[in-house]
């Protein structure tokens, strides 16, 4: 499904090269389920920003479903995040005037499904991780297993065959963090590609493979 070849990314700050990866060689096959581990500044946020689509990468490669990610323009790098990758982040990045159903209706609104659609996959996500009784609740009167959980609904909601979630128990208590990652391994088995960012041991244990990010290159894998 993805192939890193050679891929490094710098910064540039008053005239000095920042090297954040470098040269960074990974392959994710389809039903992966990948933890990116490593101390703070190690690289892991820009590496899942490369992957997500989200930065490009200096120097290298990226391929995803064969698609060459350097040679797309503005629109096809949206389309590609909308239609093939969901995001899951630590602090739940929910709008706090919207239901937790409109809430996960909203990436199915930049796709262009109509609303009556858009109402029936968005439920359908939410009864998937166990919150169909919270549809019409606000984000203020939810837990934070809660809300995870209705993030983690509104990256399922279109269907995307990657997830990547960046320190998804990061802001839970071990509870939660058990279920959310309880449906992280059931996501998984039911075909989902999975790439977590973490720092907890617990959490990166619940993953098929890991990689360790040190000073921006993969330092070791198991």
């Amino acid at each position: 499904m993805i192939q890193l070849i050679d891929v490094s990314k710098s910064f540039f700050q008053v005239n000095h090269e920042i090297q954040v990866l470098k040269k960074i060689h990974l392959t994710i096959n389809k039903g992966d389920y990948l933890a990116i581990t490593g101390v703070s500044g190690s690289g892991k946020s820009t590496l899942m920003n490369i992957i997500g689509c989200l930065d490009q990468a200096s120097l290298g490669d990226y391929y995803f479903n064969d698609l060459n990610i350097r040679e797309l323009d503005d629109n096809q790098l949206s389309e590609t995040r909308n239609q093939l990758i969901g995001f899951v982040f630590q602090h739940f990045h929910l709008l706090p005037r919207l239901t937790a159903l409109e809430n996960v209706m909203l990436p199915l609104v930049y796709g262009g499904v109509s609303e009556k659609h858009r109402k029936v996959l968005a439920s359908e996500a939410l009864s998937q991780v166990g919150l169909e009784d919270r549809m019409a609740f606000l984000p203020t009167v939810l837990s934070g297993g809660q809300k995870q959980r209705v993030a983690i609904a509104r990256a399922l909601v279109t269907k995307a065959p990657l997830i990547l979630a960046d320190e998804p128990t990061g802001a839970l208590d071990s509870k939660s963090s058990e279920l959310i990652m309880a449906i992280f391994q059931e996501l998984n088995q039911q075909g989902k590609t999975i790439v977590t960012i973490t720092h907890e041991k617990e959490v990166a244990n619940c993953a098929k493979r890991q990689i360790l990010l040190k000073d921006g290159a993969i330092i070791e894998e198991r």
